[in-house]
């Protein structure tokens, strides 16, 4: 049986499980995945049971994607140039991290036909999902990143995100994208003073976050503006395809897959 895991925390939210189990079952492989809630403190001893359990591969997401650096043995060229891991294969005794991420965010844009090239980007975050999108979407487009902490976020020029905006520089947004854990709950929602500029955003601005499982504040109030809006689930689904022929060699059926999550 090939086991794969998805660890972070939160867990309970992953569809990551019910994504690559039934791919197994439609690409009739004895396979399975399993949620594991891991806090960052038991990192270090959670990577080294799966290294002795025999997993063949795991799915990593908030808060474990650029700590989990440290520990893998090899990077793939995306997950070296981008500093950021969001999927593990072992294989030989070793710990190869892999990014897939910006691969599959920019799946998703091409499904729902938002252009990849020539884009005024937004990103919204420091941390690694926003790393991974920075390094894809630079090369064909422009890309302002703002940041609460913008000297945590050593690895671009980050715009100050203090909700004193540049009306200038927000009009020229074509494609806003939030990375931050803020939509994961009502609760963080709520207790957050941060604010995405929807008021001075151009109509034909188009808002995507890579939140899956819940309509997020900002989506909604997105929609109240007449913004198209995306949430997460095509850049889930995306990433996933890529991981999951990293661990067993086949690709499951995007379609089919987005369809029973949507239902």
């Amino acid at each position: 049986m090939i086991r794969t895991v998805v660890i972070g925390s939160p867990i309970d939210h992953s569809l990551s499980p019910k994504i690559h189990n039934e791919a197994f079952i439609n690409q009739r492989i004895d396979g399975e995945m399993k949620p594991i809630l891991v806090e960052p403190a038991d990192l270090k001893a959670c990577l080294r049971k799966l290294r002795n359990q025999g997993v063949v591969g795991a799915s990593v997401t908030i808060p474990h994607k650029v700590e989990i650096i440290k520990y893998c043995d090899a990077l793939s060229k995306d997950a070296q140039a981008i500093g950021a891991v969001n999927c593990l294969e072992f294989k030989s005794n070793k710990m190869i991290g892999h990014n897939t991420d910006a691969a599959g965010y920019i799946f998703g844009l091409k499904k729902h036909s938002i252009p990849t090239h020539d884009q005024h980007i937004h990103i919204y975050g420091g941390g690694g999902a926003a790393k991974a999108l920075h390094h894809k979407l630079k090369r064909h487009n422009d890309v302002e990143i703002f940041a609460r902490n913008p000297k945590a976020s050593t690895w671009c020029k980050a715009n100050h995100w203090n909700n004193q905006w540049d009306e200038c520089l927000i009009k020229k947004c074509t494609l806003l994208i939030d990375c931050t854990p803020i939509g994961l709950s009502d609760t963080s929602e709520s207790q957050t003073t941060s604010t995405f500029p929807l008021d001075l955003l151009m109509p034909k601005c188009v808002i995507s976050t890579l939140i899956y499982h819940r309509e997020t504040a900002l989506l909604k109030e997105a929609k109240s503006k007449h913004h198209k809006v995306i949430d997460g689930l095509d850049m889930l689904v995306g990433q996933a395809r890529h991981a999951f022929k990293i661990w067993t060699g086949a690709q499951f059926e995007y379609d089919l897959i987005i369809k029973n999550l949507r239902q």
